[in-house]
């Protein structure tokens, strides 16, 4: 599952999945505002990535929900044919 993390400015910004790839995001903790905070990326109701912003604790429960929903059937490729 790809993955990063980094650190810039103060900010440590971790990221699982695909989160590009979705068409809605979901602020599902923290304040953007205060610099901590995890958003979700879904594609329709499929969660696609997830990335976090000082709060990188919350990322693995979205690495295992992730590879769950993996298991249940492929994602359509957008850009196939592009």
């Amino acid at each position: 599952m790809p993955s990063f993390w980094t650190a810039a400015f103060g900010l440590r910004i971790k990221s699982v999945g695909l989160p590009g790839s979705g068409d809605r995001v979901v602020v599902e903790a923290g304040d953007p505002i205060e610099g901590a905070v995890v958003v979700a990326h879904y594609d329709g109701d499929r969660l696609v990535g997830a990335v976090s912003v000082n709060r990188g604790r919350s990322l693995p429960a979205y690495a295992r929900r992730l590879r769950a929903e993996r298991c249940i059937g492929p994602v359509e490729n957008k850009t196939a044919g592009m």
